[in-house]
């Protein structure tokens, strides 16, 4: 590696590690922490992004990761009654 890469690589290991704090300290939900969340593949996704998740009856495991990619890509998930109802009441479960 040239000393100009290998700059830039600890340059983008820095970024990855203040990303990582921010994701620790965020508060869940806000801007901050959806930022810092972009483009990973979190756990929520991890299984679908390997294509262990659900596909359906006339898909294969390839669908849904493709699935996956593109909702990392283009947006996906909202939200639903669920996760809604957990994000409200999680301050009553402290951990």
């Amino acid at each position: 590696m040239r000393p100009e890469e290998i700059d830039a690589h600890m340059a983008h290991l820095d970024e990855i590690a203040q990303n990582r704090d921010t994701v620790k300290t965020a508060e869940q939900g806000s801007q901050a922490w959806l930022d810092s969340r972009g483009g990973k593949i979190t756990a929520s996704a991890a299984g679908a992004a390997a294509g262990l998740g659900y596909t359906g009856p006339n898909e294969t495991p390839l669908d849904g990761t493709v699935r996956q990619c593109k909702k990392m890509l283009y947006g996906g998930f909202a939200g639903s009654p669920a996760t809604q109802y957990g994000h409200k009441h999680e301050v009553d479960f402290p951990f």
